[in-house]
């Protein structure tokens, strides 16, 4: 009698330990520590924000749109915050051409294709292409 007991305590904990063992290797969300996640030709679409004041402030939007040009152009970074899941992805490059005049966009909204990518928690995109969206009447300009 004791035997069977045995066997079954046996399987209910080798049960218990696979059931473990799954729900901590495969919860969603959860990112192996210095994997990098690169998805090319990714859109965009959100408001160019000024990092410093976000993260201080919540500072944001029209209000904020001439400090947040100041604050870029004295070197602060410069993030996307993403209207369909407000993540915010830090703009990334390789600082020539194309991250130049980033800074006159800062605070408005804008539709950037490039390379997202993630690391330890932290999400950036490497832009290809970043356009100012359009406003009622007005063309969509590449930057």
């Amino acid at each position: 009698m004791k035997r069977k007991g045995f066997r079954f305590s046996v399987v209910i904990g080798s049960a218990l330990l696979m059931a473990g063992a799954v729900f901590f290797f495969a919860r969603p969300g959860v990112e192996a520590k210095g994997r990098s996640g690169g998805h090319e030709g990714v859109v965009l679409r959100g408001e160019l924000i000024d990092l410093g004041c976000y993260l201080d402030h919540g500072a944001r939007g029209k209000k904020h749109q001439a400090c947040a040009v100041t604050c870029a152009k004295a070197g602060g970074p410069l993030g996307v915050l993403n209207e369909s899941d407000e993540t915010i992805y830090i703009v990334t490059g390789d600082h020539g051409k194309l991250l130049e005049g980033l800074a006159d966009l800062a605070g408005q909204e804008v539709e950037v294709r490039g390379k997202v990518m993630v690391r330890h928690g932290i999400a950036a995109v490497y832009p290809f292409e970043i356009h100012a969206k359009k406003s009622e009447g007005a063309a969509s300009q590449p930057y």
